[in-house]
């Protein structure tokens, strides 16, 4: 005699999975998400042929936008300009729309560019506090949530004592800042003025 599943829904569940309206909206957000990043790199790219001594690390002439549904179970949209992700080398600067939490942008450097800029940026950083930076303390470089296990906030670690400098002997640096989903219409002038700043940091 056949069995009756034991798998019951709760009402938020069951209105979800007869109602597929959400997705359609979902759907339609993401793609203007989309075009918003393609507006940010437009910006973005003000800024960078300023530096074309940039092309010597990373490639500023292929942006790319994509999406994904599962970054801690959320669905997320990344622009990755400038960019390069090599065995050898990371150099990129990444907006990512993370869904119900945040747009953050942030600059990942790893072996050769992080060699050939890690004394700027030993230098240089502590000119960054004071303008909402983070810096990565995770052991991962591949994390880009605002929990304390990933990001310390530059100048509580700057002002603390010197404790930031460890940090920056790690294989690699990202230092990141973040907005609200609600200030959306503050993204592609936010991520140029932190690229900007940072770029000053490396040059």
């Amino acid at each position: 005699m056949a069995q009756g599943t034991k798998i019951t829904f709760s009402e938020a569940e069951f209105e979800a999975i007869t109602h597929p309206d959400f997705f359609y909206t979902k759907h339609a957000a993401i793609r203007k998400v989309m075009e918003l990043l393609g507006e940010t790199e437009r910006m973005l790219r003000e800024n960078i042929l300023q530096h074309p001594e940039l092309g010597h690390h990373t490639n500023i002439e292929s942006p790319k936008i994509f999406r994904g549904e599962n970054y801690r179970e959320l669905p997320y949209v990344v622009l990755d300009y400038p960019r390069r992700f090599s065995t050898e080398t990371v150099f990129a600067f990444r907006s990512m729309f993370w869904w119900g939490k945040e747009f953050s942008f942030t600059m990942h450097l790893q072996g050769a560019a992080l060699g050939h800029f890690r004394k700027s940026i030993e230098e240089r950083i502590t000119g960054l506090a004071g303008n909402d930076f983070y810096l990565c303390v995770n052991n991962s470089p591949w994390q880009y949530h605002f929990e304390k296990d990933n990001y310390r906030k530059l100048e509580e670690l700057v002002s603390a004592d010197d404790s930031y400098r460890e940090y920056l002997q790690k294989d690699f640096i990202k230092l990141s800042r973040k907005i609200p989903v609600s200030d959306f219409d503050r993204v592609p002038g936010h991520a140029s003025e932190t690229l900007a700043l940072l770029l000053k940091i490396l040059f």
